[in-house]
């Protein structure tokens, strides 16, 4: 898939997930592409190469165990406030609701400007509360497209902003150089984290007599700043998820309290006591299994790698969804959904099988620095808080975790829910009225086509009851001819460039895509052919500048820009509108003349147009010539797609499993031997349907969709608020292994001998083209297509793949072949 200009990867196997994050000089991190997003902190998290070895080198002493007990006085203050607080607001002997999340933020924060600040706690409590105020307008920003620039405007926000930054860097400044003046006096560092800092950098200027071996004052201060935003963060999203999974779970806040009191009493917790705290270590695991604290992390490769069997180009993106690596069944069992701490009763080792499988905290060597703070401090907590209190769920609670930088127990502007359960998939793909498809944000997609793809609620329900005719298997026959005659022409092609009795190589994915393009031109229109040629020419022009175009961010307004590209788009849009017009109204003319109409696509979308007009006696229950227009459009650049991707995996497969192709051979030969492919024919081809519906499984035309919903609703277990974008990855529902069963990577395509439905057990997990009210109206046309031209393919040709092809899928909008297809092709 495309995440903007940048080719994206979806890592989930772990060994991959290892090397990723072993070879951290190879896969580096991403800057933020928001600038202001620099204001938040620029420390170790940030830097690469010499420059976060460095840092590491530096900071790591300042988070060694040995240096950490010095700090549980300030973890013991801050949970000891925030418990005195809720024991003055919950009476006795009656329960009390209470919201903890506010004040584990709170807390937590308290813990950071005490730790890293020490004796300086007031003025690091001023930086704390900038920071927060800072990391707000942030958060709020990035959510927002990035106009280049508008950071130099002079906003009350931007100003604010700047302003933040200015005394943020003043106070730590000044925190600084006033123990750096009590270091040079002779006074020993203190054993805050700042104290640890500076005598760490100071060692390694002195060891190697140069400045250039520290970090400069600007750098201590960033990285203070990172460890306001990244401790607070971190070990407040783990308390406050891991009381809502002992609420959730009463057996094991029971057996973790009697832990706690065994081990403590109700007296002071200290650090041997924490470091035995085996069921209170494993409750705070499970925690950070179901709710990692990033559910994602990303990376870019440096240079082209070979990363298992995959060639990576430079430049990709890499997601690694520590969410979907924590929930994997593989790894975690049947019970992976579900809250069992005694899963790591042995270790995380023991409880991975030594995979790199849970990363909460990342793993490798740029592995979270401050992880054994975080878990210091969160026992602590948990032990505090279970030696005073009880506590359960209050009905007024919603489950809506919600990823604003870390896992948030709270509904966000954007939420977004990854969608997999063939239920849910049902439920979504059924209520189109209540889930509904997104516009592209840029504008400039519009220009490739807004028809019935686009449409909702009584507008699609108009086009598609309009549209319906021109799909029905009766109406498909009368468009063989069409698809026969430029898959003819493909052939005769091939047959001049292939030499007999010797193999050729070809590169076929061109082809595929400039026959399916005749096909759509013959089929739509028919007679008007030449001219349906020259709109599926622009149309393709128009394509490329689309793709490129919202691969990048859209700047509002920038459309409208004299630039050549946007000259040319509106002059291509202009054409395309006018020879479609063109055709139509001559159509039109003829048909109101008492001519018959046509039986391309054209000539039945009119006939239905002009039928339903006539039904209701008004032209409002029709398409207007405009809205005929676009569906044209949407023909050509829906139709051409996904026939010429089924065609080249399907070829790529048969070339990978030389005995499918001899099998369909076979069944081909038999039915029309080397006679021109017929619709009964075509219908009776039982081995060559299996292929397609598992060409369509392995390489499903669109790798995700998208919706929307309209109001609050309830999805299975989920309660969701109105405006939550519900992803559904055709791909990860194709490869479920329970589903599938465990040959889900396999191309088998006797899972199909008995049709779909046997296939996906009644499940909606197959779903190439969609389903339910919006399932693909051109599903059959495509499948149609597809069989005529592999058909007639085998009667002339064996193939097998080049030495030179390179298995590289990419999505663009459908899943092409990146490098194209090289076969060898032979003769018959």
């Amino acid at each position: 898939m495309w995440l903007g200009p940048y080719p994206t990867v979806l890592i989930t196997n772990p060994e991959h997930v290892k090397e990723i994050f072993t070879k951290n000089y190879l896969y580096q991190k991403q800057t933020h592409p928001n600038p202001f997003a620099k204001l938040l902190a620029q420390g170790l998290v940030l830097v690469e190469e010499d420059k976060w070895a460095k840092h590491r080198k530096i900071i790591n002493p300042a988070f060694h165990v040995e240096k950490l007990k010095h700090m549980l006085p300030a973890f013991y203050t801050s949970c000891s406030e925030m418990i005195s607080k809720w024991e003055d607001i919950v009476s006795k002997e009656t329960s009390y609701e209470l919201d903890v999340w506010p004040h584990l933020q709170i807390m937590t924060s308290e813990v950071i400007s005490r730790t890293a600040f020490g004796s300086s706690y007031e003025e690091g409590r001023i930086v704390f509360e900038l920071q927060q105020e800072q990391a707000e307008h942030i958060m709020d920003i990035s959510r927002s497209i990035y106009i280049p620039g508008s950071r130099f405007l002079p906003t009350k926000r931007n100003k604010r902003m700047l302003e933040i930054e200015k005394q943020v860097q003043t106070t730590i400044r000044h925190i600084i150089d006033k123990r750096l003046r009590a270091m040079e006096g002779g006074e020993t560092s203190k054993d805050d984290l700042l104290g640890i800092l500076l005598e760490s950098n100071m060692k390694e200027i002195e060891q190697h007599g140069s400045k250039d071996f520290g970090l400069t004052t600007t750098e201590v201060i960033e990285e203070c700043k990172l460890f306001y935003f990244a401790g607070q963060e971190t070990t407040s999203v783990l308390l406050v998820w891991t009381m809502i999974l002992l609420c959730l779970h009463p057996e094991w806040q029971v057996r973790a309290r009697e832990e706690v009191l065994q081990v403590f009493g109700n007296e002071k917790p200290d650090l041997e006591g924490l470091s035995r705290l085996k069921i209170v270590t494993m409750i705070l695991y499970e925690a950070l299994r179901l709710f990692p604290p990033l559910p994602v992390f990303s990376r870019m490769n440096k240079e082209e790698v070979k990363l298992g069997e995959m060639h990576l180009p430079s430049g990709v993106i890499l997601i690694i969804p520590a969410i979907f690596i924590h929930y994997d069944k593989e790894i975690w069992g049947e019970d992976a959904k579900e809250f069992k701490p005694e899963r790591f009763s042995e270790g995380v080792s023991k409880a991975t099988k030594g995979r790199v499988s849970f990363i909460p905290f990342g793993w490798g060597p740029r592995i979270c620095i401050g992880q054994n703070f975080a878990m210091m401090e969160a026992k602590m907590a948990i032990t505090m808080i279970l030696q005073k209190f009880s506590f359960e769920l209050s009905p007024s609670y919603t489950h809506a975790p919600f990823a604003v930088v870390t896992i948030h127990p709270q509904y966000g502007p954007y939420p977004i829910v990854l969608i997999t359960d063939p239920e849910h998939v049902k439920e979504i793909f059924t209520k189109n009225y209540g889930y509904q498809k997104q516009a592209h944000p840029n504008p400039f997609a519009k220009l490739l086509a807004i028809g019935i793809a686009l449409l909702e609620e009584d507008k699609w329900a108009k086009h598609r009851k309009i549209i319906n005719p021109a799909f029905h298997v009766e109406k498909l026959k009368h468009m063989l001819p069409a698809f026969y005659q430029s898959c003819s022409e493909m052939i005769s092609k091939w047959e001049d460039i292939v030499p007999k009795e010797t193999s050729y190589e070809l590169d076929v994915w061109p082809d595929l895509q400039l026959m399916t393009g005749e096909v759509i031109s013959r089929t739509a229109f028919g007679s008007s052919y030449e001219e349906g040629r020259i709109v599926f020419e622009l149309q393709k022009e128009q394509a490329e500048y689309v793709i490129d175009i919202t691969r990048s961010v859209y700047i509002p307004g920038t459309r409208f820009l004299p630039t050549k590209r946007n000259k040319r788009m509106l002059e291509i849009e202009k054409q395309v509108q006018t020879t479609i017009r063109r055709i139509i109204d001559k159509r039109s003319r003829a048909m109101e003349a008492g001519e018959p109409s046509k039986n391309d696509l054209l000539g039945i979308l009119l006939e239905s147009n002009m039928k339903e007009i006539e039904q209701h006696g008004s032209k409002d229950f029709g398409m207007t010539t405009i809205e005929l227009i676009e569906e044209c459009k949407l023909f050509y650049f829906a139709g051409q797609e996904a026939t010429s991707v089924l065609l080249i995996w399907t070829l790529i497969l048969l070339s990978l499993h030389p005995e499918w192709q001899v099998r369909a051979r076979e069944e081909v030969l038999q039915v029309f031997e080397n006679e021109k492919p017929n619709l009964e024919g075509l219908s009776r081809l039982k081995i060559m349907t299996m292929i397609l519906h598992e060409t369509l499984r392995l390489f499903p035309p669109v790798p995700t969709y998208r919706r929307r919903n309209k109001h609050e609703v309830r999805l299975g277990e989920l309660s969701l608020p109105a405006g939550v974008l519900l992803f559904i990855p055709t791909v990860l529902i194709h490869y479920d292994k329970e589903i599938w069963g465990e040959d889900v990577k396999e191309f088998k395509p006797e899972r199909f001998s008995e049709g779909v439905s046997k296939a996906t057990q009644g499940r909606v997990s197959f779903i190439p083209f969609g389903w339910g009210p919006r399932i693909c109206i051109g599903q059959n046309f495509a499948m149609l297509e597809a069989k005529m031209a592999i058909a007639m393919i085998l009667q002339k040709f064996s193939f097998e793949l080049s030495p030179s092809y390179t298995h590289a899928p990419v999505a663009i909008i459908t899943t092409q072949p990146q490098y194209g297809a090289p076969l060898l092709m032979r003769k018959l």
